[in-house]
């Protein structure tokens, strides 16, 4: 995702630039559009939907997907368009402010992938704005995330950039979403690394894996490749390698293809930084023939640029060009994009092969397609070659523009040294030697600047080992000293027997002490060996501890994803049903799996999987009732709830309960749309003794009307989920209707469950 940002910042020309210098950065798998049978089955949805919540939350769901398919963006963006023209209409008519907060949301990501940063800044802010005001701190985190792809990636933007996510990774803190606080940490230490910060970045990447690993997530490849690339900008190229391999195998452990094919290209770069050639012509070969099998045509122009530079390298140039010919033939460029990328190539071989004049028409070819994007490697190619041809007019004309190219777009320093450098060559040759002289200086200090901190370890870890030797040695020559003196003591005492005698005995004792030292230490080893297998034993339990917790929340998830779908389907055969009590039943039974749905969806949303917190939950389903009704104008609420956590088995049918009384008071209690109050309390008594109460001052119900014995639907799941938690039902009329339930906390017993589950 970080990638992509960049590339929307620069577009096609920042890409070429990342694909020459061989840095991009990937710190995160990007979010996958959906599969093709989903995307068909939200169209028939769709289709047959009304303009209502519903509609607006299939076409945010088809926004999503269209906006993660990168490869066909532009092809669906007119229809990306269309869709949010329609969701803001639905969302104006409805006043559905979670639809206008993400609505704005969308909006803002289609500007900012589209190449419009400035641009999406302001619906990005009013998304925060209305998240900040009704509560939505999930949906706001999102926001803050992608507002920091508004800012430029350069000196100005990165202040931006870093405020933004660390807004973003508070509020992630706050509801407990502990994968995308790792993830802000990463695309954060991005951002460290980009702006010349590895340490920052690298202490980010850390606390990152530790989240990670606390929370069981596999798909750590992407953080052990932006850890290479951290040392690699600091000159540790084993360690960038040794990362490297481990994001390989990681990703070949979670069957991430894209990733693998991605990782061989990098191993390949930082086989080529150690001047490991043949190592790095392995892995580029690999990249090759998987880009090749893929027909990824990007993929087989970026590799056979970093194998025949490789083959100049290694001094062989007619092999290099035969290569190129080849690939151009399997691969020919089509576009201005693969026509850059084949010029530099065609250029630098027949540079090698000293062809300056093909040399230089592959160059301005190269020149040609990029000349508005500015890049410093077509600047530099040219100046290389008019070095070579001995035109230092058009070499220095060159240089200077990618010398001014590396300082607008804040290139890394070594490319500016290698500037500096060129044109020390290009003076020296002209006679111009202050000027060299100073260029060769600015190619110094900047050269030095990148290799500091290594230096610096370096020589740290070499006075260390001369400290080391030098203790040592003065330990040497004290052990040396004590050995003359002993040896004068005892040629001093040979003449005492009684002295050799002690010497003797003291000898014996500290033997047996040395024995009962081995035996302790011993035994102190077979402690420390258990403790380690109690320990790993503990982290494993652990492990496995957090991966259930995981796996239940999951299946809350899908539980609730599942009843969603439920509740949708029944949405969708309000087109097909005319006869009111058909759609009046459909409704309610829509209403019972809301219900349900919230429950779940508050289990996964809690770090408690078994108890839910009842004043969220019962204004969650009365509010839901209200809009459902399309009662909000007539019909007022009032609920008081106790602070109160239930188990999901108890919550379940209190709120099945409160479902079927509000739906009948919204039904009956008001004829004629004429306002009333439906009011909900839930309060505690002595001990565990609960009430519960439902009413209305509605008209109350028909003369005659028996509520006991009545076996209307709502009324008989009223009575029996009552019996099934072995509450005390009590239904009075009093300035209207009043259903009273009183309940004990008690433990659910075996009998208790078989009836829940028949329930």
């Amino acid at each position: 995702m970080n990638l992509f940002f960049r590339l929307s910042t620069y577009t096609i020309p920042c890409f070429l630039l990342l694909m020459t210098v061989g840095y991009p950065l990937k710190a995160e798998e990007p979010d996958m559009p959906l599969p093709s049978a989903a995307v068909d089955s939200l169209q028939t949805l769709l289709r047959r939907s009304q303009p209502d919540t519903n509609r607006v939350n299939l076409l945010l769901l088809l926004c999503e997907h269209y906006l993660n398919d990168f490869k066909h963006l532009y092809d669906h963006k007119k229809q990306i368009e269309q869709y949010l023209k329609e969701i803001e209409t639905i969302n104006t008519a409805l006043h559905y402010a979670e639809g206008r907060v993400r609505h704005l949301h969308m909006k803002g990501r289609l500007l900012v992938i589209t190449g419009q940063g400035p641009a999406a800044k302001i619906p990005f802010e009013k998304s925060i704005a209305l998240c900040q005001k009704m509560g939505y701190r999930h949906l706001e985190a999102e926001n803050w995330l992608y507002y920091s792809a508004t800012f430029p990636w350069d000196e100005a933007g990165y202040p931006g950039k870093n405020r933004c996510l660390q807004r973003a990774r508070v509020l992630y803190q706050q509801t407990h979403d502990r994968r995308k606080e790792a993830y802000i940490l990463k695309f954060n230490a991005d951002v460290n690394l980009w702006e010349g910060k590895p340490a920052e970045s690298l202490n980010k990447l850390l606390q990152a894996l530790a989240i990670y690993r606390s929370i069981g997530y596999r798909k750590l490849h992407y953080t052990y490749d932006l850890m290479g690339s951290v040392y690699r900008s600091m000159g540790f190229y084993k360690e960038a390698l040794s990362y490297g391999l481990l994001a390989l195998d990681n990703a070949k452990a979670c069957a991430d293809t894209s990733a693998i094919d991605y990782f061989h290209w990098k191993l390949g770069v930082s086989y080529l930084d150690l001047t490991q050639l043949d190592e790095s012509n392995q892995y580029f070969r690999i990249g090759l023939e998987r880009a090749k099998t893929l027909k990824n045509t990007f993929d087989v122009w970026r590799a056979t640029g970093y194998l025949c530079k490789n083959l100049i390298a290694q001094n062989k140039p007619e092999q290099a060009l035969r290569f190129f010919r080849q690939i151009q033939k399997e691969f020919p460029p089509a576009d201005d994009l693969y026509k850059g990328i084949a010029g530099e190539i065609g250029g630098d071989c027949y540079l090698a092969l000293r062809q300056y004049a093909r040399a230089e028409t592959y160059y301005q070819e190269m020149l040609r397609v990029r000349e508005k994007s500015d890049q410093a490697n077509v600047y530099l190619a040219l100046g290389n070659l008019y070095i070579a041809t001995r035109q230092y007019e058009q070499a220095r004309d060159f240089l200077n523009k990618a010398l001014r190219f590396t300082y607008q777009v804040g290139e890394t320093s070594l490319k500016t040294a290698q500037v500096h450098l060129m044109m020390f060559k290009v003076d020296s040759a002209q006679g111009k030697f202050p000027m060299a002289i100073r260029h060769y200086q600015r190619y110094k200090a900047l050269n030095d600047s990148v290799f500091n901190q290594t230096r610096s370890q370096q020589i740290a870890s070499l006075n260390l080992q001369y400290k080391t030797a030098k203790k040592e040695q003065e330990i040497k020559l004290l052990q040396k000293d004590k050995s003359l003196s002993q040896a004068r003591i005892r040629s001093a005492q040979t003449t005492r027997n009684v002295t050799v005698a002690g010497a003797v005995l003291l000898a014996g004792l500290l033997g047996m002490i040395y024995n009962r030292y081995r035996l302790k230490q011993r035994s102190n080893q077979q402690l420390e060996a258990k403790q380690l297998l109690i320990d790993q034993k503990n982290e494993s339990l652990q492990q496995l501890l957090e991966e259930r917790e995981w796996m239940l929340k999951e299946i809350h998830h899908r539980v609730k994803n599942n009843l969603q779908v439920i509740s949708s389907m029944l949405n969708a055969q309000f087109d097909f049903l005319k006869d009111s009590t058909a759609l009046s039943a459909i409704r309610e039974s829509q209403n019972r799996v809301q219900v349900m749905a919230l429950i779940h969806q508050k289990l996964y949303q809690s770090d408690n999987l078994a108890r839910i917190d009842m004043q969220q939950y019962i204004h969650e389903i009365v509010d839901y009732l209200i809009e459902s009704f399309d009662r909000e104008h007539t019909v007022r609420t009032r609920c008081e709830i106790a602070p109160l956590e239930l188990d999901v088995s108890l919550a379940t049918p209190l709120g099945l309960i409160i479902n079927e009384a509000v739906t009948n008071s919204l039904k009956y209690a008001f004829p004629e749309n004429r306002p009333g109050t439906v009011a909900v309390r839930l309060s505690s008594g002595e001990g565990q003794r609960y009430q519960l109460v439902i009413s209305d001052d509605g008209v109350g119900l028909p003369a005659g009307f028996d509520a006991t014995r009545s076996n209307t639907l709502g009324l008989t799941m009223i009575r029996g989920l009552s019996k099934q938690i072995r509450g005390t039902l009590d239904i009075t009329q009093c300035n209207g209707l009043e259903i009273s339930l009183q309940f004990d906390l008690v433990k659910k017993t075996a009998k208790t469950a078989q009836q829940s589950a028949h329930i």
